[in-house]
Order: C-alpha cells, then sequence, then structure tokens
C-alpha cells in the first residue's frame, strides 16, 4: 500500500488489491492525520473490527468498492464523519436501518453494482448533505 504524508504522519493510505479480509489496526496509529482510506479490490467481507475506522476523528474518504462486503454497520455513518463513501460491487441488499445517523455530513454515495432494489423511504430526505447519488 501507500501512504501520502503531511507533516510526517500520512494523511492518505491506499491499499487496494491487498486482500485483506479484515480490517488493519493500524489506521489507529495515524488517527489524527488520516483523511482518505483506499481498500478497494481487496476481500473485506466485513467492516471488522469497527474499531479501526471509528478511531479516525479526520477520515473523510473511505473506497471500499470492488469487495465482499453485504451490510454496511450503522457505526460506520455514526461514529465518522464521512463525506464520501464508495461501496461499487459489494454485495449490499439494503443500507443500514438508521440511515439518518450518516446525514451531517455524507455528501458523496456511490453504490453501483450491488444488490439494492430499493432505498428506504426516509433514505433521501435522512441524507442532507448529500449532492451526489450513484445506485444505478
Amino acid at each position: 500500500g501507500e501512504a501520502r504524508e503531511v507533516g510526517g504522519s500520512p494523511e492518505e493510505v491506499a491499499l487496494q488489491g491487498t486482500r485483506l479480509r479484515r480490517l488493519p489496526r493500524v489506521f489507529a496509529l495515524f488517527g489524527a492525520t488520516l483523511r482518505k482510506v483506499d481498500l478497494s479490490h481487496c476481500r473485506l467481507e466485513e467492516l471488522e473490527p469497527m474499531k479501526a475506522l471509528t478511531e479516525l476523528p479526520r477520515l473523510k474518504v473511505l473506497d471500499l468498492s470492488f469487495n465482499r462486503l453485504a451490510v454496511l454497520p450503522e457505526a460506520l455513518g455514526r461514529d465518522v464523519a464521512l463525506e464520501e463513501l464508495d461501496v461499487t460491487a459489494n454485495r449490499l441488499a439494503a443500507f443500514p436501518a438508521d440511515i439518518s445517523a450518516w446525514s451531517h455530513s455524507l455528501t458523496k454515495l456511490i453504490a453501483r453494482g450491488n444488490m439494492l432494489r430499493e432505498l428506504p423511504d426516509p433514505f433521501l430526505g435522512a441524507l442532507r448533505a448529500l449532492r451526489v447519488l450513484n445506485v444505478g
């Protein structure tokens, strides 16, 4: 993977294609500065341990595309102030029930190539900051 550093600590970590099955705990080492994480093209089946992401207060961009995720934990939107989330080409059949927890910061959501049949009723109204939505 790659890391782009700012002042000695990485701001971006790219681990795409690394065949990870679980989230690496190493993210906690960069918690104060990490703003972008690329975990695309891995083999992630679940976002565990979730604490690896919830301890990143500045995380804004998360790329989880081309993995094997069937579920997005509610904590992802509640405990992480994401602005951009890409979950293209996973196995998602639905979004978390409490999608309103994601409303304060998420501006871009890309979820093409999943098993989504419909969006929950409050979905668009709940995501007040959303500017880009692609679920086609």
